[in-house]
Protein backbone atom coordinates (compact mmCIF):
# COMPACT_ATOMS: atom_id res chain seq x y z
CA UNK A 1 0.00 0.00 0.00
CA UNK A 2 1.34 3.43 -0.98
CA UNK A 3 2.29 5.56 2.24
CA UNK A 4 3.70 8.70 0.29
CA UNK A 5 1.70 11.45 -1.68
CA UNK A 6 3.15 13.77 -3.95
CA UNK A 7 1.40 16.56 -5.24
CA UNK A 8 3.36 18.68 -7.69
CA UNK A 9 3.35 22.11 -8.27
CA UNK A 10 0.82 23.97 -10.27
CA UNK A 11 2.50 25.69 -13.32
CA UNK A 12 -0.72 27.81 -13.90
CA UNK A 13 0.51 30.33 -11.39
CA UNK A 14 -1.00 33.86 -12.16
CA UNK A 15 -1.96 37.14 -10.72
CA UNK A 16 -4.81 40.02 -11.01
CA UNK A 17 -2.94 43.18 -11.23
CA UNK A 18 -4.55 46.11 -9.77
CA UNK A 19 -4.91 50.10 -10.64
CA UNK A 20 -3.27 52.79 -8.85
CA UNK A 21 -1.72 52.31 -5.58
CA UNK A 22 -2.72 48.88 -5.60
CA UNK A 23 -0.53 48.43 -8.46
CA UNK A 24 2.28 49.82 -6.49
CA UNK A 25 1.66 47.08 -4.16
CA UNK A 26 0.69 43.85 -5.93
CA UNK A 27 3.43 43.70 -8.33
CA UNK A 28 6.48 43.44 -5.65
CA UNK A 29 4.87 41.91 -3.54
CA UNK A 30 4.35 39.06 -6.64
CA UNK A 31 7.67 39.19 -7.75
CA UNK A 32 9.23 38.61 -3.82
CA UNK A 33 6.41 35.71 -3.48
CA UNK A 34 7.25 34.14 -6.61
CA UNK A 35 9.51 31.03 -6.84
CA UNK A 36 12.33 30.77 -9.15
CA UNK A 37 12.00 27.77 -11.31
CA UNK A 38 14.76 25.58 -11.45
CA UNK A 39 16.64 25.45 -14.80
CA UNK A 40 15.66 22.54 -17.02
Amino acid sequence: MTQTLTLPTPDDLHIHLRDGAALARTVPDAAAATPVPPPL
